[in-house]
């Protein structure tokens, strides 16, 4: 009896004793998740918060990549209405004579301005396996991703001048090198841009180094306003101003002829952005300045469209170059 007794003590004990100490484990156990939910908590804020700063740090550069965008885009252009004018025999030896840039347009080349550093340590630090903003790092790759492009066209366009350009004059034009290193005027080398065939050629070739070139620039700077927006909407940052005021969209919205193409465009304004339509075509303007855009079209091209004035306005790329009329 006192046996059982003693048993029933001690079993009552063990069991109280156990779940005391089930107790105090579940507590612990309680205590570490919550401390490490707590940590975790706090690491993912320090992480947000690191990001949010190099975010707006990549917004801040992507703006002046954009307005460098826009300075290569116009040197290019330039170069393309260049070329398109000597291959139209529109020089004389006077204007190669004053315009040194006429003379070796076959031999220059741009480097690049697109900046990426913050762009880069924003992935290298962006090493979670939840991405933060993934939407946003997409449409920054997308649009960094044409930089390479970019890069790719501008390499080419210096291998051409350096293996092909300046070794063809070299071999075509007596004392070319006082000319391209000293910047002597030089008769033998004018009359040989006025007269030869095998120059256009080369001109040609470099033509569409150069517009490639240019084309990469248009596509980063499409996509880069579409990035900067986005990331001017998540963090409340100044936008950037892609289009005409309202007063300049209405007063150019309306409908436009061609009389080389025989044909009309429409321009309308939408949500104060302005779109060009042709036949079932409806393409957005891209704005570069006042009185200048381009757009995408179904081919892959970005044309330009720059305004004479209210009712004046060419369409312009590679050789082509349309006038179009305000229809009242």
């Amino acid at each position: 009896m006192k046996i059982d007794k003693l048993n029933f003590v001690f079993n009552n004990k063990l069991k109280k004793y156990f779940l005391y100490a089930l107790g105090e484990i579940i507590l612990i156990v309680t205590g570490i998740l919550i401390a490490m939910r707590v940590d975790n908590y706090n690491a993912t804020r320090k992480y947000e918060n690191v990001m949010d700063q190099n975010f707006k740090k990549v917004a801040n550069e992507l703006k002046i990549n954009l307005d460098n965008s826009k300075i290569g885009i116009d040197y290019l252009k330039k170069q393309d209405s260049i070329i398109r004018l000597i291959m139209l025999d529109s020089f004389n030896e006077i204007d190669y004579r004053n315009q040194r840039d006429l003379a070796g347009i076959s031999m220059t080349f741009m480097n690049s301005m697109i900046g990426v550093f913050d762009y880069n340590n924003l992935l290298n630090y962006n090493v979670s396996d939840k991405q933060y903003h993934s939407d946003l790092i997409l449409k920054l790759r997308n649009t960094y991703g044409y930089r390479d492009f970019m890069m790719e066209n501008e390499g080419i366009i210096k291998k051409f001048v350096k293996e092909n350009s300046i070794p063809f004059f070299s071999k075509n034009v007596e004392s070319f090198e006082l000319y391209l290193y000293f910047e002597k005027q030089n008769d033998a080398l004018y009359e040989f841009l006025l007269t030869s065939n095998d120059y256009k050629e080369l001109l040609s070739h470099y033509a569409q180094l150069n517009y490639h070139f240019l084309l990469s620039y248009q596509m980063f700077y499409e996509n880069g306003i579409l990035a900067y927006e986005e990331l001017a909407k998540q963090y409340e940052l100044e936008p950037i101003n892609p289009s005409f005021n309202n007063f300049s969209n209405k007063r150019i919205s309306g409908k436009y002829l061609s009389l080389q193409l025989q044909d009309t465009t429409t321009i309308i304004e939408e949500n104060d952005t302005l779109f060009v339509i042709n036949g079932k075509n409806k393409k957005k303007l891209i704005y570069l300045n006042d009185n200048q855009f381009f757009y995408k079209l179904n081919d892959g091209m970005y044309p330009f469209l720059t305004f004479k004035n209210d009712s004046i306005f060419h369409v312009h790329s590679k050789a082509l170059d349309f006038q179009f009329y305000k229809i009242k």
